[in-house]
């Protein structure tokens, strides 16, 4: 397990208290999942003692973390509102091509040149009941590529990889993968409000080529300055993940990313302006 974060004197104030979270739930999620991981591959647990004292008769009370953040306290608390959704999606200037905040959550697409859509889509969710972590604040940046499935998994894991060598600028709290189940319900939802359909085995298909970066902040990491903060840490990471994969799949002009955003931006305000325009037609 890994984890990282790009400090500088403006964001060490709020920064330093959730590093220290995602550092402790690292620590006690490991030691939780020790000893199911070694039934599971047949294997030894890894384990140390300290060089004098030998052997703790028993474990660090940092490493019941999760336990704590499962209590009825911690699980009925829901500390991220509209507010936040609000507050980040008023920030200007914009680090999204359009954002749509509600009671629930928040929506942004990030610019993602040389895909259909050339959008990155980045949700926000509240209503979201972590199995270790309790409630908290579910984000999930999706990746609008065509790929197979085979290289969804390989791509997952070279994004990881890639996280934890170059400068993203986006803090790694969190991880790529293949989001298969959320992506099929994302995908269902947008059938049914094109009034389409299509069958089963395609849906599944779908999820299974759709690359994903998945977190959870769990309720006590609150504060007014988390989630814009990691609003625009997303943003970070959506354009070095195009310019990352770019790499990987071939040659693409590095100025391709911002032209792309002020060209998606223009036909959106085209679009919408087209709409005003049009003339109101009275009730019949």
């Amino acid at each position: 397990m890994r984890c990282s974060t790009f400090v500088h004197s403006q964001n060490v104030e709020w920064l330093e208290d959730l590093f220290a979270w995602a550092v402790a739930i690292q620590a006690a999620e490991a030691h939780f999942l020790a000893e199911s991981l070694a039934i599971r591959l047949s294997a030894d647990i890894d384990t140390s003692v300290h060089p004098k004292n030998g052997a703790r008769e028993t474990p660090d009370e940092m490493l019941g973390l999760i336990q704590f953040l499962t209590n009825p306290c911690a699980k009925e608390t829901r500390a991220f509102t509209k507010e936040d959704f609000k507050t980040a999606a008023n920030i200007r200037p914009a680090s999204w091509v359009m954002a749509n905040a509600g009671d629930d959550g928040l929506t942004a697409e990030f610019p993602f040149p040389g895909c259909v859509p050339p959008t990155a889509l980045f949700t926000a969710q509240n209503n979201v009941t972590h199995p270790q972590l309790g409630v908290g604040l579910l984000l999930l940046l999706r990746l609008p590529m065509f790929c197979t499935s085979n290289e969804a998994d390989a791509f997952a894991m070279k994004l990881n990889s890639g996280e934890l060598v170059d400068k993203t600028r986006a803090h790694f709290m969190g991880g790529w993968c293949v989001d298969s189940q959320r992506n099929e319900s994302l995908i269902e939802t947008g059938l049914m409000s094109e009034e389409r359909q299509l069958p089963t085995a395609v849906i599944n298909e779908r999820a299974s080529r759709t690359l994903s970066f998945c977190a959870f902040l769990p309720s006590v990491v609150h504060q007014p300055s988390v989630f814009p903060n990691l609003v625009f840490s997303m943003a970070h990471r959506a354009r070095w993940a195009s310019e990352f994969l770019s790499s990987q799949l071939g040659p693409r002009d590095r100025y391709s990313y911002n032209a792309q955003r002020e060209q998606h931006t223009s036909s959106i305000e085209s679009l919408f302006r087209r709409v005003m325009l049009q003339p109101k037609r009275k009730p019949s």
